[in-house]
């Protein structure tokens, strides 16, 4: 598989990672968002965000067609993991999303979860002002990417049973050297699977 979704909190490293795939596979990075969180959400947001990453799908696609190798520095599950931790999210709207895009990318792409729980601190060091959050609601939405995770690796026969993840500490791999060899590692494990 050549399509890569790198999801997790800010400052778990997704970035950083997403940098060093793309350098070493010359591929394509393209950015996701979450607006679950945002204050002031309009009532057609969840339509907003269903049709802003389903046109990263379209574009991924395309340069998946052509051969190049697609990174994703997030994409819908953010939009969930976010949304449910704020409350602007209801846990059968999330499912109904999760549902829509589980489907969309059944056997294309494969999901690196970066869980470091070291980004709680990073993000309060580098507060950046779009996105304010403090320690409980980070330590909240580390929480559902790691219920997450853990549930996708122990379903079977279900559509999320199909789908290959795995996860990445940025603590782990310090400095660009290890963080590479991880790189490494996780694009021979993506394209073994195909």
């Amino acid at each position: 598989m050549k399509l890569i979704i790198l999801e997790g909190p800010d400052g778990s490293g997704k970035t950083t990672l997403a940098e060093t795939l793309q350098r070493i596979t010359k591929g394509v990075v393209l950015h996701g968002a979450s607006m679950g969180d945002a204050p002031g959400i309009r009532p057609d947001n969840e339509k907003i965000m269903m049709n802003f990453h389903d046109t990263l799908i379209a574009i991924a696609e395309r340069n998946l067609a052509f051969g190049h190798w697609v990174i994703l520095d997030r994409l819908w599950l953010s939009h969930i993991e976010y949304g449910l931790a704020k409350g602007t999210l209801t846990p059968i709207r999330a499912l109904e999303y999760q549902d829509h895009f589980v489907k969309k990318l059944a056997r294309q792409a494969c999901y690196v979860f970066c869980l470091d729980p070291e980004c709680i601190r990073i993000h309060r060091e580098n507060l950046d002002p779009e996105h304010p959050y403090d320690d409980e609601y980070m330590r909240m939405v580390l929480q559902g990417y790691a219920q997450t995770y853990t549930l996708w690796e122990s379903l079977t026969n279900s559509d999320l049973s199909t789908i290959p993840t795995r996860s990445y500490f940025l603590t782990d791999h310090p400095g660009p050297e290890k963080i590479e060899r991880e790189a490494l590692s996780i694009m021979s494990w993506a394209f073994g699977l195909t």
